[in-house]
C-alpha cells in the first residue's frame, strides 16, 4: 500500500487521525560524494531517526519514520548521509507529497491544502511560488496577431491585462498599468507579427502600441466609445433634476434610456412618449445616443466619417453641452475609432476575461497579485498550443516547451453541481 520501491515497512500504528509508519531503506551508496571512492572503502556509521510526511490516506495524515543511515569513507575519513530516494529532505516530506501540494495549491485555497496535507500554510505558499515560477519559465508565448489590452481593478489598483483576440486566450497580467510596465511587456513581443491592437480609450495604450508596433492598426474598442454616449445621456438626465422628487423619478428611467430602439416594448415606447412631453431635452438626448450608435452600422470608413460629421452638425441645442464631450473624444481618438472599419475587432473577449479573473479573485481571501496571476494563467484555464501540420519534406525544430497562444479561460468557474447526480427517469 505504501508504493515506495526500495523501502520496507517495519511497523504501522494508527493514532487518532494519524497513521505512523516505520520504514527501512538499506541500500548502500556506491561511492563517496566527497572523494569519489567506491567499493568496500565505505562503512556504516550510525543512524539518525527522521520523520517525513506522506500523501494523506483518506482523511488521515501519514507520517513515515525512518532510521537514516550515516556512512563513513575510510579513504578520506569524512561522513555523509545515505541516499533516500523519493524523499524531499529539504521539505521533510516525500517527493510525491510535494508534487501533490503544488498541484492542489493551484486550484484550491492554501488553508485547505495545508489542512489536507498536514503542513503549515507558509509551506504551501512557498511550494506554490516555486511551482508557479517553474510554469512561467516553460511558458513559450506566441505573439498574438490581434492583441487586446485592457485593465482590471484588483486590490485597489488597476492591473493591465493582455489577450489574444483571435485565439481567445489570456496572454499576460501585469501588477500595474503604468507606461513603463506595459512597455517592458510589449517589447517582448514580435513587432512584425502584430497586425491589430484593440484597447480602451486610455491614451498611453495607444501611444505605446503605435510606437512598438508600427505596422499594426490601433483600434479603439467600440463598446467603450458607445459607452461615452450613454454617459452623455446620464449627464442630461442629472441636469434636468432640480429637486429630489424629479431626481428619483428620472433615476428609475435610467435603464430605459440605455435600451436600444429594437429592445423597446410597447410599454417602453409609452414611457418614452411621456418623457418627451415632460422632458424634451431628455428625449433629444436619447435620440442623439441612438443615432450615434447607428454609426457602427456603416459599411465603410468613409461612410462612417460622413455620418459622424452629419450627426455632430445636427445635434440639438438642448443637449449640445453634454454631447460636446463625446464630439471632443471622437476627434481626439479619430484615427483609432475609425480604424475599426479597417480592422473590425473589439475588446469583448478581454472584458469577458476580466470577469473570469474577478471570479477567481473572489474565490479566495488574502491573495497577492502574484497568486491571482499564477492561478489564472496556470490553474483555472488550459494552455492553447499550436499543432503544426507535419509534412515529410519539412524538418521541424524540436522544442522542450511547445509554444502556446496563452491560457484558454473557457472552463473557469465551471464546477460540478453539489449533491447527488440526478438520474434521468425512463
Amino acid at each position: 500500500m505504501l508504493r515506495l520501491p526500495g523501502y520496507e515497512v517495519l511497523n504501522a500504528l494508527e493514532h487518532g487521525n494519524t497513521v505512523q509508519v516505520e520504514i527501512k531503506h538499506d541500500r548502500l551508496p556506491t561511492f563517496c560524494p566527497q572523494c569519489g571512492v567506491s567499493g568496500p572503502r565505505i562503512r556504516r556509521y550510525g543512524t539518525i531517526k527522521k520523520a517525513f510526511l506522506d500523501l494523506p490516506h483518506g482523511d488521515r495524515q501519514v507520517i513515515l519514520f525512518i532510521d537514516h543511515q550515516r556512512f563513513q569513507c575510510l579513504e578520506c575519513s569524512r561522513t555523509f548521509m545515505g541516499p533516500l530516494p523519493d524523499m524531499a529532505d529539504g521539505h521533510g516530506m516525500t517527493k510525491r507529497l510535494v508534487d501533490f501540494i503544488k498541484r492542489m495549491s493551484m486550484s484550491h485555497t492554501f488553508t485547505y491544502v495545508a489542512e489536507l496535507a498536514g503542513v503549515d500554510e507558509k509551506t504551501v505558499r512557498s511550494l506554490f511560488r516555486e511551482y508557479s515560477g517553474y510554469l512561467d519559465d516553460k511558458r513559450d508565448l506566441i505573439t498574438p496577431r490581434v492583441l487586446g489590452i485592457d485593465e482590471i481593478s484588483l486590490m485597489g489598483r488597476p492591473r493591465a491585462v493582455f489577450t489574444n483576440i483571435e485565439k481567445k486566450t489570456l496572454v499576460e497580467m501585469l501588477p500595474s498599468r503604468d507606461k513603463q510596465s506595459v512597455r517592458r511587456f510589449l517589447a517582448t513581443l514580435d513587432p512584425k507579427a502584430v497586425e491589430a491592437v484593440t484597447a480602451d480609450l486610455w491614451e498611453p495604450y495607444h501611444d505605446l502600441a503605435r510606437d512598438l508596433f508600427p505596422r499594426a492598426l490601433v483600434v479603439a474598442d467600440k463598446f467603450h466609445v458607445m459607452r461615452q454616449a450613454n454617459l452623455c445621456v446620464d449627464a442630461v438626465r442629472k441636469a434636468l433634476a432640480p429637486d429630489d422628487t424629479t431626481r428619483r423619478f428620472l433615476m428609475r428611467k435610467r435603464l430605459l434610456l440605455q435600451k436600444r430602439f429594437r429592445q423597446l416594448t410597447g410599454r417602453d415606447e409609452e414611457t418614452l412618449a411621456d418623457l418627451e412631453a415632460r422632458f424634451p431635452a431628455l428625449h433629444d438626448a436619447y435620440l442623439a445616443k441612438e443615432t450615434f450608435y447607428d454609426l457602427y452600422a456603416c459599411q465603410s470608413r468613409k461612410e462612417a466619417v460622413e455620418a459622424f460629421q452629419g450627426w455632430a452638425g445636427t445635434l440639438p441645442v438642448s443637449v449640445a453641452p453634454q454631447f460636446g464631450r463625446l464630439i471632443a473624444m471622437v476627434e481626439r481618438f479619430h484615427a483609432a475609432i475609425f480604424d475599426y472599419w479597417e480592422q473590425p475587432f473589439t475588446n469583448a473577449y478581454t472584458e469577458g476575461a476580466n470577469a473570469l479573473i474577478r471570479r477567481v479573485f473572489n474565490d479566495g481571501r488574502g491573495y497577492t497579485f502574484a497568486v491571482i496571476r499564477a492561478k489564472v494563467l496556470h490553474a483555472y484555464g488550459s494552455q492553447k498550443f499550436r499543432h503544426p501540420r507535419l509534412r515529410r519534406d519539412v524538418c521541424y525544430k524540436l522544442s522542450l516547451y511547445p509554444p502556446t497562444y496563452g491560457t484558454c479561460l473557457s472552463t473557469v468557474g465551471l464546477q460540478p453541481p453539489e449533491g447527488p447526480i440526478p438520474v434521468k427517469s425512463t
